[in-house]
């Protein structure tokens, strides 16, 4: 079967939109890229986040990068340092080496 981001989003958003966190993360990244639907940082944040507080260490990674950055709402390395120790508890490696990059920053 030949890749399809559009399908791919599709049944992501069937199983988000039925409370699945890494569906939400995965519909988040593709939200976030544009694959298979517009690109939308506040689409990807409404995932992300909703992922995130179900306790996704990918999806708390991912929102700390938006909250590091800026991205689709205000800057926060507050913010983005408590998704990291989330995310980073719980093993996440990209969480990890963000969090030591943005302490060592601040």
């Amino acid at each position: 079967m030949a890749q399809s981001y559009i399908r791919a989003a599709h049944w992501y958003r069937e199983a988000a939109d039925g409370g699945h966190a890494a569906a939400q993360n995965n519909l988040g990244l593709l939200c976030e890229y544009g694959k298979g639907v517009e690109a939308s940082d506040a689409d990807a944040l409404q995932w992300y986040y909703a992922a995130a507080l179900q306790g996704n260490a990918r999806a708390q990674s991912n929102l700390a990068y938006f909250y590091a950055h800026g991205r689709g709402l205000p800057q926060s390395t507050i913010d983005a340092q408590v998704w990291y120790e989330r995310a980073a508890a719980q093993g996440d490696e990209t969480a990890i080496k963000a969090l030591k990059r943005l302490i060592q920053d601040s």
